[in-house]
């Protein structure tokens, strides 16, 4: 835990700085073991809920569990949403991770890889919250709901390529919701919580959907997952009420015969569609090359060079005088920093564009006919309510109960 702190907040570069003993390692043991395995336990009873037990009454408990013990017990940090940016940085700058942090970054990826996002239910205090708070659903429409989705892409690309360069870790500082479980009396961290708290009563989880960057890896995972859930065990009567039921527009609708376009009309769609894709994978890495300045210009080393540079009296630099660093080793640090911002920038502009140009391919290929709803592994947030909204499934699970008390 003081470890991840030290990554944050580095030593101040004052002339003769003696950093402090951490006396207080070894009376405070480290926890992030241990979380790792609650997470575990959280996990594997989340996916007997969601599959073996088919049961929303019990999933909705675990996500109140889950809030209490990694929301307000652990204080939702540290917390796989922004591990990303300490790998970034340790793969990059050299920076040794704690095995912990590992495991807490990969075991929900590694479950998303079977069971789906099961995190985001049983894991996640963030989503857990927003679960337990949403009270009547609006539904976004389809484009914008695809269009929003691409921005927790671009927060991922951007964020691992300012903390790959060492510079701050800015989405712990935008993270809705860590201000309200760590008790914090930043009025701005309240704010952006409340403001996020808000919407979700309305909005079926604004911040995973529309601004979590591990959502875009969990997605991912999942879409690779081999299970999926089975909105009911019977016969699926197309009543509709699945897809009018699920917040999070992750039910499929079946696509029947007469409603089918034609073969050639769709293959030419496609086809416009993948001559397109190269273009567009060209234009948004070129774009992401032109935003490199821009981004380089929140990396503390390349500012302070510049204010070097210009001479302007910061405090920054005033500390850089007494500290007595060479500037060679500043601008040498700022010359990485820039080839780094430079580099990713650019790749993750193509990596954007492809995965826009791909999401673009999914939602314009044509479906066959089908005759039961389907749930998107990928969209899924494993919240359960589809089966207790469906007519068929309530009824067997009426008629398991009775046949369980008729044999007891």
């Amino acid at each position: 835990m003081i470890y991840f702190a030290q990554m944050r907040f580095p030593k101040p570069e004052f002339k003769d700085y003696i950093e402090p003993v951490l006396e207080l390692e070894e009376r405070i043991p480290d926890t992030t073991l241990l979380r790792v395995l609650i997470l575990a336990v959280m996990l594997f009873l989340t996916g007997l809920a969601l599959y073996r037990w088919r049961s929303r009454k019990r999933l909705q408990l675990l996500a109140a569990a889950n809030l209490l013990i990694f929301g307000f017990l652990f204080k939702a940090c540290p917390c796989p949403v922004g591990m990303y940016q300490n790998l970034a940085a340790a793969f990059f700058q050299g920076q040794p991770v704690p095995l912990g942090l590992v495991l807490l970054f990969i075991l929900p990826l590694a479950v998303a890889l079977y069971w789906g996002r099961l995190f985001c239910m049983g894991g996640c205090p963030m989503g857990a919250l927003q679960e337990l708070l949403h009270l009547k659903t609006i539904h976004v429409p389809l484009w914008l709901d695809r269009l929003l989705r691409q921005i927790p892409l671009l927060i991922l690309l951007v964020f691992t390529v300012i903390a790959g360069s060492g510079g701050t870790y800015y989405f712990c500082r935008i993270d809705p919701f860590y201000g309200l479980f760590s008790f914090s009396t930043s009025a701005k961290l309240w704010g952006i919580a409340l403001f996020w708290l808000v919407i979700g009563l309305f909005i079926s989880r604004p911040v995973c959907r529309y601004l979590c960057p591990y959502g875009v890896l969990l997605r991912f995972f999942s879409l690779l997952s081999p299970r999926k859930v089975e909105i009911t065990t019977g016969d699926c009567v197309r009543c509709r009420l699945c897809e009018q039921g699920c917040p999070n527009g992750a039910v499929i609708e079946p696509e029947p015969l007469k409603s089918l376009e034609d073969h050639e009309v769709g293959r030419r769609r496609l086809g416009r569609l993948l001559a397109w894709t190269p273009w567009v994978i060209l234009l948004c890495a070129v774009a992401g090359f032109w935003l490199a300045d821009p981004v380089a210009q929140t990396h503390k080393e390349i500012v302070l060079l510049r204010d070097l540079e210009r001479g302007n009296a910061t405090k920054a630099v005033e500390t850089f005088a007494a500290s007595g660093r060479p500037l060679a080793e500043l601008q040498q640090s700022a010359a990485k920093a820039k080839r780094i911002i430079r580099n990713g920038m650019t790749i993750s502009g193509a990596i954007f564009g492809a995965v826009l140009m791909l999401e673009l391919l999914v939602l314009s290929r044509r479906r066959f006919s089908n005759s039961a709803y389907q749930v998107d592994r990928g969209l899924c947030f494993a919240c359960g309510r589809c089966y207790e909204i469906c007519p068929v499934e309530k009824q067997f699970l009426n008629n398991e109960k009775t046949r369980k008390d008729t044999k007891n």
